[in-house]
């Protein structure tokens, strides 16, 4: 994965990279965003905000921000109980 605007860059591959491309054994993406990136090597969509401020319910930025919610919940647990550093 290379970003799009690096073009230049990928161009310089080793001929070696560039058979191995063209023969289907290595694959190069040119992304433009993380989201695009998350989406080429997840095959998920990675979804963006809603006027609600949610994410799709499927996305992989809900999953995201479901288990940094929950991440959250535990270390405050922890925390409150006096098990947690900090």
């Amino acid at each position: 994965m290379a970003p799009a605007d690096d073009r230049r860059r990928v161009a310089r591959l080793r001929e070696e990279m560039v058979d191995a491309v063209r023969d289907g054994r290595f694959h190069v993406w040119a992304v433009s965003s993380v989201d695009e990136g998350v989406e080429v090597l997840s095959g998920r969509p990675a979804g963006a905000r809603g006027s609600d401020g949610a994410f799709p319910r499927d996305s992989v930025n809900a999953a995201v921000e479901r288990t940094l919610a929950e991440n959250v919940e535990r270390l405050k647990a922890l925390r409150a109980s006096g098990s947690g550093a900090g």
